[in-house]
């Protein structure tokens, strides 16, 4: 049997920062020998709104493990999507790179047009891989495990390639964006391996190093793909996250007049409960909620949801 973290090169492995993507990092690299080639190249793409405990653990793995992490952020001007290189010192933690992209956008990501995943991780690492690199078709290898199967289907880039374009892109009908990743064909050694999350948090738990979060809380902060109830619990524990997350609704309230010739607002980041500010109120005890159905519904961090984003835990 072929070992699924032998792979096809060259090669590019997401390190999302997460438990579930070390564990496949630490796999890969174990798979060759205790050293990568040179014709593997492990990015970690930073939005700035990352957890400090997430950078942390980046940067832990790259030393502990001896491998070198390429961190990379999106940047934007009028006209020009770029991507910069930082490394664990300079990197954005006040979420430069998402307030960048969501001015490029003139709107805030949502459920149905997650673009921050796009735009913030996936285009600036294809970028990278074609541009910098210089590989113009390459094997990616993606955290998503045995027992996440629909995340593994939807990287079938010919059942899901319209679908996305037609979710993300069909109001920006940019050229950069009339293909999706260009040159990529994703990987997922850890669902070949039918590897599930019990086995991974035992790995880290049998480990001598850890992610610094607990178990559902994912790297950003206080991404709108969390649940309501998890939404709660850490805004309860640390308000302060809530800030930035209010501040972008507050500068994208749009007057009811452009609500009604748009059919919807593109100030929220979830439609379908209170915003941010009222549910740092909530979280508070300054604000009852509107019945506890909508919180009960999805308690859930982003990877254990049906998304089609990649930002593993």
């Amino acid at each position: 049997m072929n070992n699924p973290y032998l792979l096809p090169r060259p090669a590019v492995i997401s390190f999302s920062g997460g438990r579930t993507s070390g564990f496949m990092l630490f796999k890969i690299i174990e798979a060759h020998g205790g050293k990568l080639p040179d014709d593997i190249q492990v990015i970690f793409a930073n939005t700035g709104k990352e957890r400090e405990e997430t950078l942390e653990f980046v940067e832990r793995c790259s030393q502990r493990w001896d491998v070198p992490i390429t961190w990379l952020e999106f940047r934007w001007e009028p006209g020009r999507k770029s991507f910069v290189k930082v490394d664990f010192s300079s990197a954005s933690r006040s979420g430069e790179p998402f307030k960048l992209l969501i001015k490029s956008r003139s709107m805030l990501p949502n459920k149905v047009m997650r673009f921050c995943t796009t735009e913030l991780k996936l285009r600036p690492s294809n970028r990278f891989t074609r541009n910098v690199l210089g590989w113009p078709a390459y094997a990616n290898a993606i955290g998503f495990r045995h027992d996440e199967p629909k995340r593994v289907a939807k990287l079938d880039h010919d059942k899901i390639s319209e679908a996305v374009y037609t979710k993300l892109f069909d109001e920006w009908p940019e050229e950069e964006e009339k293909e999706f990743l260009p040159g990529e064909s994703p990987v997922c050694p850890l669902n070949v391996a039918k590897v599930d999350k019990t086995t991974v948090m035992e790995w880290w738990r049998n480990n001598d190093f850890d992610l610094a979060l607990e178990n559902g809380e994912g790297n950003c902060d206080l991404c709108f793909l969390k649940g309501t109830g998890l939404l709660l619990k850490l805004m309860k524990s640390s308000p302060k996250l809530a800030e930035w997350w209010i501040e972008r609704e507050s500068e994208l309230e749009l007057s009811q007049e452009k609500q009604r010739q748009r059919k919807r607002t593109y100030a929220l980041f979830e439609a379908s409960r209170p915003k941010y500010s009222e549910l740092l109120a909530i979280s508070q005890g300054k604000q009852e909620g509107p019945g506890w159905l909508w919180a009960e519904k999805n308690n859930g961090s982003c990877g254990e949801i049906d998304t089609e984003c990649r930002c593993t835990d």
